[in-house]
């Protein structure tokens, strides 16, 4: 999906950034499937939350209006603000990226976090009513280069950086970030994903990296789960899922790239599934239509909208 991502281009997320990502934070409740066993031992009674800040997911029928603003090079508030003209909405959401990141100090100080690119202002703007939804690799990139790796992170040798990056968070005004943590790991182009870890592994860090932060006074984050669409049944979510005390809510990635795709051919499958797993929250995390659905990208487009509803 990051392939796809890079191949649609500007040309295939124009059309879409400013409609369809607009859908790209409903919480669509459902039944609650059967509730998965939590381990003998395990940690997951976080310290008491503060309230949730009027304006953010919460559990029911909610919608929260997000954007992503590509280009960091010029005033982030002025971008916003000219969304909200071209869309007629109040946007009190942005998506942002922070996966490139190479070491361990990169990735406990994430790019976001520094006063020059707008982020923080804009938090503290409505600091109780403005939130980031955070993408984060699971670990660095460098980190993935060690043959090792995998025995490292299981063992919890890197729990001083999760700390680090919850503190950082909490001190730069991200408390309530919603942290998207190594997605599509049920898809095989991440070294955290299907071929490169097993499910027992990359479950065993999610629920470490949310004890740590619950337990360093990062309880306020919320978690999301995302998972790449199973469009062509390679890609099961259900090996993948930690368990719904480590998740808050559940994201889903899926782009239209053929003229004959639809909402329920690119999404219907895995929230199925996934509402065999959980009633928690699901999203659409990331999407878009890029030019080889040809015609049909207006009718893809309302297709989400309708969707999502």
């Amino acid at each position: 999906m990051a392939r796809l991502r890079r191949r649609l281009g500007a040309a295939g997320l124009a059309l879409s950034l400013l409609l369809a990502i607009l859908v790209g934070y409903r919480a669509l409740v459902q039944t609650a499937g059967p509730r998965p066993a939590v381990p003998p031992g395990a940690d997951v009674r976080p310290p008491p939350r503060t309230p949730r800040p009027a304006g953010l997911v919460q559990a029911g029928n909610s919608k929260t209006t997000c954007v992503y603003v590509k280009d960091t090079s010029f005033d982030l508030a002025a971008a916003v603000r000219s969304a909200e003209r071209a869309t007629g909405v109040r946007f009190s959401c942005l998506e942002a990226y922070d996966t490139s990141d190479v070491t361990w100090s990169a990735w406990t100080d994430p790019w976001v976090t520094k006063p020059q690119y707008g982020y923080t202002s804009w938090l503290a703007e409505a600091p109780r009513r403005h939130t980031v939804v955070l993408a984060l690799n699971l670990v660095p990139d460098d980190v993935t280069t060690h043959s090792n790796w995998r025995s490292t992170c299981a063992s919890g040798a890197y729990r001083p950086y999760a700390r680090a990056l919850a503190a950082r968070l909490v001190a730069t005004g991200f408390e309530y970030s919603v942290l998207r943590l190594g997605p599509e790991m049920n898809g095989n182009w991440y070294p955290w994903g299907q071929g490169h870890v097993t499910p027992a592994s990359y479950i065993a860090a999610w629920r470490r990296m949310v004890t740590v932060f619950r337990r360093a006074g990062a309880a306020n984050a919320t978690w999301l789960w995302d998972v790449n669409a199973n469009i062509t049944g390679g890609y099961p979510v259900a090996p993948w899922w930690p368990g719904a005390e480590y998740v808050s809510e559940v994201g889903v990635d899926g782009y239209y790239t053929r003229p004959q795709d639809t909402f329920s051919s690119i999404f219907g499958s895995t929230i199925s599934a996934v509402r065999a797993l959980t009633g928690k929250p699901v999203l659409i995390a990331e999407t878009a239509n890029g030019p080889d659905s040809g015609a049909e990208r207006e009718a893809q487009i309302r297709g989400l909208f309708a969707g999502v509803k």
